[in-house]
């Protein structure tokens, strides 16, 4: 095989039944077990050996087990073959099983090379092995292929090439790769190619291609006269492009790292997460045989990659845009999505020396800045238990719409792609997002006045949660409040049963003038009446 390129298969002569071969095609269902002892499932069009009682091969593939050589082999039939490439290509990728044979045969072998490929062997087999030849060649070769053969407008080549060669230096160059040239037929040359080259010599461009090739794409010469407009007004860039061209250069600037994943995958692993997956008719492998149904998948097999390659205490942020697809039955879906992931040590408790793992309140505070960063600050935060997750899961919503959550990768998931330390993902819905970005952006003039900060320590129920302290602050400090920000949080069996206290820190601007304390202390007040009887706060000593 090496010597010819003609893969060759021996069969134990003595366990052929019948002592017949026969070539047919599989019915579906049936089962096979091949040379490396594993039982193999076949469908109709898989293309068989056989002998008079059953399958003894897999044509082009792989031979069987119950007719293999053994260490009692007296007897052998050698079988040299040439099979339809595309029909080992499907057989082979429907099996699941790739072999040296197949690789050779679904990218197509010389025909001419099957007599001479098994008289070779044979000759090897008796001069080395002591083998005796008992029988001469019994070949079936009923409609022999015809001699290829190609037209090449010499005018038109020197078109598509951009230079002028004649005819003899066409001939000159193709004789150099056993392309012959025979005649001239009106306005055509034509060759003959031989028959190793027929698959991927087919037209007058692929003969035009090896004219170029052979030629030197360094000694064509180009006009060096041209001109591109590289202006970035460019009207056909669809918004989808150009939001994920921003979000990639801030998320690298938050030291985050682009991952592009495979869009497609194995259907049996992506069963695991949720959506039908889309199955392909006529996949390249086993191993991709579906399109994927989120990004998280990719994102974990890096994320594995990356700790096995670099050991346990690294910092790991990776970030990737693109589609899912899922299969709605009538239909298939296509979504565009974008994951942030974060795992390992926390990157900037590793500058001050620290050695502090990522948590879910590092991506949550990535989350909000990078929605900030998209002028989205008026999302809101749900939280509850997900028992899927192993803890917390909180949805990001604007407008009454889920736009993306975080969370962290539950033990099952981190266990399939054997990974120990804490993954923390954000997921975002880039189509909802871009429908909320599409406005135009509106700016306030900054005050030129002072601004006035106040702290507010207030002791309230367990119960109670900062996102109603903060908006019933906002809405009864009125327009002059410019910022909110929780700084502190203290529970102590002295401030009471079931008590907490909050400290925030508001921070009042008029565009128009300087406040008084006056002003800020009636708004205080107002703020404090509102969570007394609204929220049952009292304000801490």
């Amino acid at each position: 095989m090496f010597e010819t390129g003609q893969p060759l298969h021996a069969f134990d002569y003595d366990k052929v039944r019948g002592k017949e071969i026969i070539v047919k095609t599989a019915k579906e269902g049936d089962k096979f077990t091949t040379l490396d002892s594993k039982e193999r499932v076949l469908n109709s069009g898989s293309l068989m050996i056989c002998d008079a009682e059953g399958y003894i091969g897999i044509a082009g593939v792989m031979g069987g087990k119950d007719s293999e050589i053994s260490g009692s082999t007296k007897n052998i039939f050698l079988e040299s073959a040439y099979f339809d490439p595309v029909s080992i290509r499907k057989n082979s990728k429907k099996l699941g099983l790739q072999t040296d044979a197949s690789q050779r045969f679904e990218r197509g072998i010389d025909i001419n090379m099957v007599e001479y490929a098994s008289k070779r062997a044979s000759q090897l087999i008796q001069e080395i092995a002591g083998g005796e030849i008992s029988k001469d060649l019994y070949d079936e070769y009923p409609e022999k292929f015809k001699k290829l053969e190609i037209g090449l407008r010499i005018g038109k080549a020197n078109d598509v090439i951009g230079i002028e060669l004649s005819k003899d230096e066409v001939k000159k160059l193709l004789d150099k790769i056993e392309i012959r040239y025979l005649r001239d037929e009106e306005d055509k040359m034509i060759f003959e190619i031989p028959e190793f080259r027929r698959l991927d010599i087919a037209r007058e461009i692929d003969l035009t291609e090896e004219v170029t090739t052979i030629y030197g794409y360094d000694n064509v010469e180009g006009d060096s006269n041209f001109r591109i407009n590289v202006s970035n007004s460019s009207n056909y860039v669809s918004p989808y492009f150009k939001l994920t061209k921003e979000i990639a250069e801030y998320l690298t600037g938050r030291g985050f790292n682009q991952i592009l994943t495979n869009s497609l995958v194995e259907e049996k692993r992506i069963k695991e997460f949720p959506g039908k997956a889309v199955k392909l008719k006529n996949s390249i492998s086993v191993e991709m045989d579906s399109l994927r149904t989120n990004l998280i998948f990719g994102m974990l097999k890096v994320i594995s990659n990356n700790f096995n390659n670099s050991g346990k205490g690294i910092s790991l942020k990776f970030f990737e845009a693109g589609r899912i697809f899922t299969d709605e039955g009538n239909s298939f879906k296509e979504e565009n999505r974008l994951i942030l992931a974060m795992s390992g040590k926390n990157d900037s408790e590793l500058i001050y020396g620290g050695e502090k793992d990522f948590d879910l309140f590092s991506m949550k505070g990535e989350a909000e800045m990078f929605l900030s960063k998209l002028n989205l600050e008026n999302f809101t935060l749900f939280y509850y238990n997900d028992k899927v997750l192993d803890e917390v899961r909180i949805d990001i919503r604007l407008s009454d719409e889920i736009i993306g959550n975080i969370y962290k990768a539950d033990s099952k998931l981190k266990k399939q792609f054997e990974i120990e330390s804490d993954v923390y993902i954000a997921e975002f819905d880039m189509d909802r997002i871009i429908s909320k970005t599409g406005h135009s952006k509106k700016y306030r003039e900054i005050s030129k006045f002072p601004s006035v900060t106040r702290d507010l320590a207030l002791i309230v129920d367990t119960k109670v949660t900062y996102d109603e302290l903060r908006k019933s602050i906002i809405k009864s400090a009125g327009s002059l409040l410019k910022n909110v920000k929780l700084f502190d949080i203290y529970e102590d069996s002295k401030l009471g049963e079931n008590k907490k206290s909050l400290a925030f820190t508001v921070n009042f601007s008029s565009i128009d003038k300087t406040l008084t304390d006056e002003e800020i202390n009636k708004i205080v007040d107002k703020i404090i009446k509102n969570l007394e009887t609204n929220l049952g706060a009292t304000l801490r000593a």
